[in-house]
């Protein structure tokens, strides 16, 4: 397959992502950014944002570009909600295919030249990566900015390590835990005598750059001078507010990525983790392992914390394996080919991408419900009754304003007695599979018909099939039945 032609088919899988994979992953990817930047444009107020703006916890940086970006958009008359978060992964999923070019142009001369183009369709299809990287979060962005620094290490540019420095300085300035990948590149710098006093002085002078300026946005943004990276380290490591969120067993990285990566492309990857171990010579071995290392140590962990590694993994899985089938051959004076195995994989992997670009992001479609009653019902009254406690609209206690639609109103089924059905407006009920299912028995005075469900079907039973989850948010049309009072 021509270069050219793997990066037009990346560009529109990335773009069906962007299109699909509707809302957030997890809610600190809307609340923190998206509602931080609509607090900039006047649309919401201080008191309504989440905790984090209050400690001054969090960097401002990647707001302010939301805030212009919307700025821009609604300067051109597009001021939807979910067309101007469609936006965001749309830069998100362009961004993505430019940099990881680039970065396979730089780095694919560490690859045996008959895998080369295994290597390039693992780089933009590994299942995961276009779901990873259409989003809009400091996780996808950090990753982007430090896969786009590892690939300057390999270019020949004379002001490469300028570029580095930049990279490393806006990374570190959207996620703090970025420095650790930073040190572990640097360390294999000078380590292996790829950099000099000249280029130590450009990458230094490229981070310092960025940090000083970010300091300014940030003062910007509390409207008070603060250094939220300080803030940031006494709040969830000195204090340890991070672990009121909960705490896991250091194994929970393993167990979690083997159960949602699927075993297929799980085991490889620990494999290759172990082989790891023995090439301290080669830099994935410092941009991986100690970043992983101290997460795992780390009370607080979420599978999300890992995705800056995640546009490292092809390159990890090329050579280790290869490095472990030179060895296996070595030792038994038997050929290993590994590239059936990797023909199996890649077969395997693009059935389950298939899928994942086609699904919301939380995993239940809250956004596809909503973006439904905005769509439809924007110009009438809805009344939305919530069963279990599951509103589409407030994921979490934290007011979500950026979605909310004036003419909707809330009424939660567990807490009222009796339900009153407004003939003047529509009428919905919304909550899981099981929860309707258990209304309609326990209510049989009431007709209920499914309007949307926030995953298509077909794509829960494939999900279902792999073994992964499978729940999802319903929205069901309510009616009194006829001859019940």
């Amino acid at each position: 397959m021509a270069r050219q032609t793997l990066i037009i088919v990346a560009a529109s899988v990335y773009f069906l992502a962007a299109i699909f994979n509707t809302g957030f992953y997890h809610p600190d990817e809307h609340f923190q950014l998206i509602e931080f930047a609509e607090y900039l444009s006047g649309h919401t107020s201080s008191i309504d944002l989440a905790w984090e703006f209050d400690a001054a916890i969090r960097p401002a940086l990647q707001p302010v570009v939301i805030k212009l970006l919307f700025d821009c958009c609604r300067w051109l008359s597009i001021s939807d909600p979910y067309v101007l978060a469609l936006m965001l992964r749309v830069v998100s999923a362009g961004s993505a295919v430019a940099v990881l070019t680039y970065y396979v142009a730089r780095t694919e001369h560490l690859v045996p030249p008959n895998q080369l183009i295994y290597y390039r369709i693992f780089s933009y299809f590994l299942w995961f990566l276009p779901f990873v990287n259409v989003r809009f979060s400091s996780e996808s962005a950090s990753g982007m900015l430090l896969t786009l620094a590892v690939a300057f290490c390999f270019s020949s540019h004379k002001l490469k390590f300028a570029f580095i420095g930049l990279c490393l300085g806006l990374a570190f300035s959207v996620r703090y835990q970025s420095a650790i990948i930073a040190i572990g590149l640097l360390i294999w710098l000078i380590a292996q005598k790829r950099i000099d006093k000249s280029g130590f002085a450009y990458l230094a002078s490229g981070g310092l750059f960025v940090i000083i300026f970010t300091l300014f946005i940030d003062w910007f943004f509390y409207g008070q001078i603060v250094l939220p990276y300080l803030n940031y380290f006494t709040t969830n490591v000195i204090e340890n507010v991070a672990s009121s969120f909960g705490t896991s067993p250091w194994s929970y990285y393993f167990v979690e990525s083997y159960k949602s990566l699927t075993p297929i492309v799980s085991v490889p990857i620990f494999v290759a983790l172990g082989f790891l171990l023995l090439r301290p010579q080669h830099v994935q071995f410092w941009i991986i392992l100690p970043f992983l290392v101290i997460h795992m140590i780390t009370p607080h962990k979420e599978l999300r914390f890992l995705f800056p590694l995640v546009n490292f993994i092809p390159l990890l899985l090329m050579t280790q394996l290869n490095d472990i089938a030179t060895r296996i051959s070595s030792l038994s004076k038997i050929t290993i080919n590994i590239l059936p195995c990797l023909t199996v994989l890649i077969i395997v992997n693009v059935s389950i991408m298939v899928g994942s670009i086609f699904f919301p992001a939380d995993g239940i479609g809250r956004n596809n419900i909503t973006n439904y009653i905005h769509t439809k019902f924007g110009s009438e009254k809805v009344n939305l009754w919530i069963k279990g406690n599951k509103n589409p609209y407030e994921p979490i206690a934290v007011k979500q304003n950026f979605y909310l639609d004036q003419n909707v109103q809330f009424h939660l089924l567990d807490t009222v007695k009796k339900i009153h059905l407004n003939s003047n407006c529509k009428n919905f009920v919304v909550g899981f599979e099981n929860g309707i299912k258990q209304f309609q028995g326990e209510n049989p005075e009431y007709k209920v018909k499914e309007v949307i469900s926030g995953v298509p079907n077909g794509l829960l039973m494939s999900r279902r099939f792999l073994g992964l989850s499978s729940s999802t948010m319903v929205l069901c049309e309510i009616s009194k039945v006829i001859g019940h009072e």
